[in-house]
């Protein structure tokens, strides 16, 4: 995808190849009086990440053209607050929920929900209206092992037993 910058308009250009066709998808946007805007072909993901891991909060603004030329406008809103979250067999602390909301024609298309850690290491990617899950961070945990300690030093950890044999070998090993 690229972008240039024609006054007030930007003009962003996408070209698409499968085999042997290629289709040209051209849009302009309006930015005059807009904050500055972000130009997105994928990666969304990345940018999540990226504001997470330097501590960005509120709304972030984005312009993306999908496959079949359509431009959408995404605005990715990064909550503040930390959030108490368990999920499946995990409780997970400080987890930070970001929604990413993509407009057509100022009509929600597409809404997520992405959970991240404060390293910016997804928890969980879901989309509401199709209550369908991305993934979890980790699979379920392994159980352990139990060792048990070798019963000829036991007697080291029972203060009791310990000074009887302390005792005793005083006993056995006098001298007449």
């Amino acid at each position: 995808m690229e972008a240039r910058n024609k006054g007030d308009n930007l003009l962003v250009i996408r070209e698409t190849k499968m085999n042997a066709d290629s289709q040209k998808y051209k849009t302009e946007i309006n930015i005059k009086d807009r904050m500055p805007v972000l130009i997105m072909d994928g990666g969304i993901q990345l940018l999540m990440r990226q504001l997470i891991v330097n501590n960005f909060w509120g709304d972030f603004e984005y312009y993306t053209i999908n496959v079949y030329g359509k431009v959408l406008r995404g605005v990715i809103t990064v909550k503040k607050e930390r959030k108490k979250v368990r999920i499946f067999y995990r409780s997970f602390t400080d987890v930070i929920v970001v929604k990413n909301l993509k407009y057509f024609n100022d009509v929600v298309e597409e809404s997520s929900e992405t959970y991240f850690t404060s390293n910016g290491k997804i928890v969980l990617h879901f989309w509401p209206r199709y209550n369908y899950l991305l993934h979890a961070i980790r699979s379920p945990p392994k159980p352990k092992e139990r060792i048990l300690p070798k019963l000829e030093l036991m007697w080291k950890t029972d203060n009791c037993f310990l000074n009887i044999i302390k005792k005793r070998r005083n006993l056995l090993w006098r001298m007449p």
